[in-house]
């Protein structure tokens, strides 16, 4: 089904197992309660796609469009792969996408309140103007250990008062504009998601701001 055009189908309980849907145009699509295991969505447009209730247990969304889209509600978010998918003003509050692949993934806006981002590489994704409190992600009392590459240094070779932290935030731009580097650690991250850090309210109305200007 490569390149179909399915703008503002209905195909509730749908099953698209296994399904290659590359570069569609899924617009509007009603996905509700829809079986999408293995599914394969590359670079397709699901622009306000309604996906509450469906399966996305290894379904592929890289460099796919679901900017708008019904998402929160659907099922196994962290078994898909979501590498460079667009998801500006998308509600994903309270979602796991913890071991996720979402390296330059689009949040622009999007409502990230309690995400579970546990292991989840979000290596150079746009967070600009997201909402992140309370959201969760590797933190520990010691420096967390940031790493630019695919795969983390082996534990054994950092230092005792370090943890390999698996969440890569490295090349992520924060919900202020700002970019996280190598040499940063959680403590730049808690100012967006912990209502008790000093600066969260001075860093939440900043946020706010940047989203009513759009």
């Amino acid at each position: 089904m490569r390149f179909a055009y399915l703008h503002s189908a209905f195909a509730e309980r749908a099953d698209f197992s296994r399904a290659c849907l590359k570069d569609a145009t899924l617009d509007w699509l009603c996905l509700r309660d829809a079986i999408l295991m293995d599914a394969c969505f590359k670079g397709a447009s699901l622009h306000t796609a309604d996906l509450r209730g469906a399966s996305l247990l290894g379904a592929n969304f890289d460099n796919a469009d679901l900017s708008f889209a019904k998402l929160r509600e659907a099922e196994y978010h962290n078994k898909a792969s979501w590498e460079k998918v667009k998801l500006v003003y998308v509600d994903l509050s309270g979602v796991d996408f913890s071991h996720a692949n979402m390296k330059g993934a689009n949040f622009e806006c999007a409502n990230l309140e309690g995400v579970d981002y546990w292991g989840t590489d979000l290596q150079g994704a746009n967070l600009r103007g997201a909402r992140l409190k309370d959201a969760k992600f590797n933190v520990n009392d010691g420096r967390m250990y940031a790493y630019a590459g695919d795969t983390p240094p082996a534990f054994e070779d950092l230092p005792d008062d370090e943890i390999s932290r698996k969440t890569n935030w490295v090349g992520a731009t924060l919900p202020d504009g700002t970019v996280f580097t190598e040499d940063m650690d959680y403590k730049e991250i808690l100012r967006f998601t912990s209502p008790h850090d000093p600066r969260f309210c001075a860093t939440l109305a900043g946020v706010e701001a940047y989203r009513n200007r759009l």
